[in-house]
């Protein structure tokens, strides 16, 4: 991944604050130097810097020569843009905010620049807002400075100027982008189908066993019942086979007392027939001889 820093610098037009804004303008450049290197986990395979250190040194000292000499109206405002390009072995996403990429670059002993793109494009890390201001001695002065900054005339036309450049870079870079986001978006939803398809067969997985645990509890629960059947059908036929018993014998001995008594019965008949027999002979004046 390549990440592009550009930076806009509005050089006043006093001649009293030039060897301080070229101290300080050696601050920005050092930055650019030393953004990248402190990252960890990233190694820097190369990096170009447009212009070159040197010349942009130039470029600020003939600029505070032009506003010493004040030759020309043109020349109360000068703005010098200095791009370096750095090539990581690591990707770097970028970090989307609602409307733009945000960016924040921190300045060696220096506060840090904090500002967006002028467009939501992809292939842009960052680009550094027009008329920056470093941070003021107290909360007040701050204050001061931003409220400046939102409403002096010149700042809405130096952003003018690096927004149409911007838009400019940004067409020639959108469809490349693009299309390297197309295709992380589309192995970012690989992977999402791919974990799907693996929580999908865990899924059907959980559900095949349990269907066959609920089959195997159906299977025991009817094996079950129909042995609980069986052992009450038994104890039921035994009640049974029991009380048929006792009934049996019941009967049995009713039988074998009727048949007793009807022996007797019948013995008492011929004992009583044959007393009322002997009884008339007797009564007839028949005797009976002994022998």
């Amino acid at each position: 991944m390549v990440g592009r820093f550009a930076s806009s610098l509005a050089i006043p037009q006093q001649g009293s604050s030039c060897p301080g804004f070229l101290s300080y303008i050696r601050v920005v450049v050092s930055g650019f130097f030393c953004c990248y290197e402190v990252t960890k986990g990233i190694s820097v395979l190369s990096k170009n810097h447009v212009p070159k250190k040197g010349s942009h040194y130039l470029a600020v000292e003939k600029a505070l020569e032009m506003i010493k000499q004040k030759f020309h109206l043109l020349a109360r405002l000068f703005l010098l843009a200095r791009k370096s390009m750095i090539i990581t072995d690591t990707n770097i996403d970028h970090i989307l905010g609602h409307d733009a990429y945000k960016f924040c670059l921190q300045l060696t002993g220096a506060p840090a620049f904090i500002g967006n793109t002028i467009w939501n494009q992809l292939g842009v890390c960052s680009e550094a807002s027009a008329a920056t201001r470093p941070r003021a001695a107290s909360t007040v002065r701050d204050i001061k400075i931003e409220r400046n900054l939102l409403t002096i005339p010149k700042d809405d036309l130096e952003f003018s100027i690096i927004q149409e450049n911007i838009r400019d870079k940004l067409n020639l870079k959108s469809a490349g982008a693009a299309k390297k986001e197309l295709a992380r978006e589309n192995t970012r939803l690989e992977q999402a189908i791919a974990t799907l398809e693996k929580e999908k067969a865990e899924l059907l997985e959980e559900r095949d066993a349990a269907v066959e645990k609920l089959i195997r509890e159906r299977q025991r629960l009817r094996d079950s019942r129909g042995f609980e059947v069986t052992r009450k059908r038994e104890r039921v036929e035994a009640a049974m086979i029991e009380k048929a018993n006792g009934c049996f014998g019941r009967v049995r001995d009713h039988l074998t007392r009727l048949d007793a008594f009807g022996k007797a019965n019948n013995l008492y008949g011929q004992a009583s027939g044959t007393r009322k027999c002997l009884e008339m002979i007797k009564a007839s004046g028949t005797e009976f001889r002994k022998k």
